[in-house]
């Protein structure tokens, strides 16, 4: 739930009740401290509906002004009291829940061949995918951007350092500024062009004979080499006859990273629904990747 829909359910609870103790609240919708202390900043601060009562249990106080209880009745004060009174006496001795337990910490951390997650009181465990590295990464560090070039550094213990001198990152300047961020040249240079279509040529001759002969086994080994040769000059001419060139290396990071995020978003999904939901709607991919959770709602990994 949102801190919103919480809230409107604390505050209709509280008005029927009377008085919450935080401590039902932590176990009845599973949050911890500063959640609660949310709550209470909304409806003591700013809706000023109710009171802190010795830093443990919210009281209801309603919306009524000060000057509006002066003017009641000496007999309407005394009734009121009587209802609080009744409304306090039956909720104190009766707790809304059993003594609640210590939640459970959020855990997203490799363990060997597998990852310990957990997540609003549920747990579960997923066996080793690249994709789950770089959100371990971006959980450690909500509402910043991170480049994808970083991310693709990462390694499998999550310390951001690179396995190797990347031959297109000068560790001297800002990403902005790093060399090589251009595409990499035309996917086949002239002569290899020259090449396939020569020998295109001739794998087109030799088809035409071997069709002659009724050689279908030649014919079909012809065929598919010519296919292969087709779609590689394909693939590096676009319309009109232009060169196609080759992604940089910051794209190729951006497509290779969102696409391994994917796959491990559909894997939480499939074990941890409701973790899938919250990553799918905080994860942000792209050139820049992030992780940004409600910020009403602050939520600490391990």
């Amino acid at each position: 739930m949102t801190f919103d829909e919480i809230l409107d359910q604390v505050r209709e609870l509280l008005r029927k009740r009377g008085r919450l103790s935080y401590q039902s609240l932590q176990v009845r919708f599973n949050i911890d401290e500063q959640f609660v202390g949310g709550l209470k900043g909304e409806l003591i601060d700013a809706e000023r509906v109710a009171q802190d009562e010795d830093g443990k249990v919210l009281v209801w106080v309603g919306a009524d002004s000060e000057g509006e209880k002066g003017k009641r009745g000496k007999g309407e004060k005394d009734k009121t009291a009587e209802v609080a009174s009744s409304q306090f006496s039956v909720a104190s001795p009766q707790p809304l829940t059993p003594s609640p337990q210590p939640l459970a910490p959020n855990l997203f951390r490799p363990e060997g061949e597998y990852w310990a997650v957990s997540f609003a009181g549920e747990t579960c465990r997923l066996k080793e995918a690249r994709g789950l590295h770089f959100l371990a990464h971006l959980l450690q560090q909500p509402h910043q951007e991170v480049h994808v070039i970083t991310l693709s550094t990462v390694d499998a213990n999550l310390r951001e350092e690179p396995t190797e001198a990347s031959p297109y990152q000068d560790a001297s300047l800002s990403f902005d500024h790093t060399e090589g961020f251009s595409d990499a040249g035309e996917m086949l240079d002239p002569q290899a062009r020259a090449a396939y279509k020569q020998r295109l040529s001739e794998l087109r001759e030799e088809l035409e004979e071997a069709r002659q002969f009724h050689d279908l086994g030649r014919s079909e080994r012809l065929a598919a080499e010519i296919d292969c040769l087709t779609r590689e000059l394909t693939r590096a001419v676009g319309l009109g006859g232009r060169l196609r060139r080759m992604g940089s290396p910051a794209e190729r990071a951006r497509v290779n990273i969102t696409r391994a995020i994917k796959v491990a978003l559909r894997k939480i999904t499939e074990h941890h629904p409701t973790l899938g939901h919250h990553l799918a709607t905080t994860i942000k991919t792209g050139t820049y990747c992030s992780y940004s959770p409600d910020a009403r709602m602050p939520i600490t990994w391990q």
